[in-house]
């Protein structure tokens, strides 16, 4: 028996050395090699990480701090220096979309688009660039792509959703809300939304419903959950501070209804009703004409029992929505 495995383990060993064999065995080396570099990447591609690798670019964090000129020098920088990697070329043209030269900017995101084809992320953010500079069309047409070629995606659905809402077309926002929830029927984010394109579609009725049920969850499944659970994260989970920060805010920013908006969703999740109310009843007199706002003030006289004030910001909401494009 040793006899016998000794020979076979001789054969196996010659086997081995020859030529063939050895080319064989240095292939397979390369091939794990080039699998171990480019899996892990490839993985982050096709996830939302992709773009919060982007945001966490300088080019990115300089233009959030408003500094325009250093973000357009430094992502024209960058991707001179780095031509070829994907995630340069997405940080690059979304600033240079938005500010500078805008036609290269755009050049950069179909590229990015050209390098990586299957990563809905990458479309996404395509779409949402072409979104926020007014190419509503050319977003709606990457939206109805993605939609077919990445069908179990939501994010295509709703976003597109949203862009049939703010344009006059709320039949089409209502079909591609119900195929987000259809996909997700707790997606919580989504639930206001359809409600508001149901009333401004001519159901109001249903539509208010929709809201008052969505708006009867629980605070933890709320839509604004997760924005006031970060909120009060960054203030060490005291309510204080949080509420403290958001009047800051508000008072440094007082044009801008969005960190007003905030405050009073945050005053909602705190059980805070009348005070959200009187947030958004003054955050009124900065835009008069939003739709969210009106929203966020139906669901304060909803949890303050007043649900006939509730219908009256909820109508108002809808009303907005014709208010807006003209």
């Amino acid at each position: 028996m040793t006899n016998s495995m000794n020979n076979v383990k001789d054969s196996v060993l010659t086997g081995l050395s020859t030529p063939q064999a050895i080319i064989a065995v240095i292939c397979l080396f390369v091939f794990a090699i080039v699998l171990h570099r480019t899996a892990h990447p490839d993985l982050l591609i096709n996830s939302a990480q992709i773009l919060i690798d982007v945001d966490s670019m300088e080019p990115s964090r300089l233009l959030a701090q408003g500094n325009i000129d250093d973000a357009i020098s430094e992502a024209n920088r960058e991707v001179s220096d780095r031509p070829g990697d994907l995630r340069t070329i997405i940080c690059a043209g979304n600033v240079l979309s938005q500010y500078g030269d805008k036609e290269k900017g755009f050049q950069l995101l179909r590229k990015s688009v050209d390098m990586a084809p299957q990563s809905c992320y990458v479309l996404l953010n395509y779409a949402r660039r072409l979104a926020s500079t007014g190419r509503t069309n050319e977003a709606v047409d990457q939206y109805l792509a993605m939609g077919k070629n990445f069908p179990k995606q939501i994010e295509p659905h709703f976003e597109l959703a949203n862009i049939y809402m703010y344009t006059g077309k709320p039949q089409l926002a209502v079909e591609e809300y119900k195929l987000a929830l259809s996909l997700n029927p707790n997606y919580n984010l989504v639930k206001k939304d359809y409600a508001l394109a149901k009333a401004a579609s001519g159901k109001l009725t249903e539509g208010f419903q929709d809201f008052v049920n969505a708006c009867s969850v629980n605070k933890e499944d709320s839509s604004y959950a997760l924005t006031v659970k970060a909120l009060l994260a960054n203030n060490g989970n005291s309510a204080r501070k949080a509420i403290g920060g958001m009047r800051v805010e508000v008072a440094t920013k007082p044009k801008r209804v969005g960190p007003r908006i905030t405050h009073a969703q945050l005053l909602l999740y705190l059980g805070k009703e009348q005070e959200a109310k009187e947030v958004a009843t003054d955050a009124l007199k900065v835009d008069s004409h939003n739709p969210e706002l009106y929203m966020v003030l139906s669901e304060a006289n909803l949890k303050l029992d007043d649900k006939d004030a509730a219908l009256r910001a909820f109508k108002k909401a809808v009303n907005s929505l014709s208010a807006n494009r003209s």
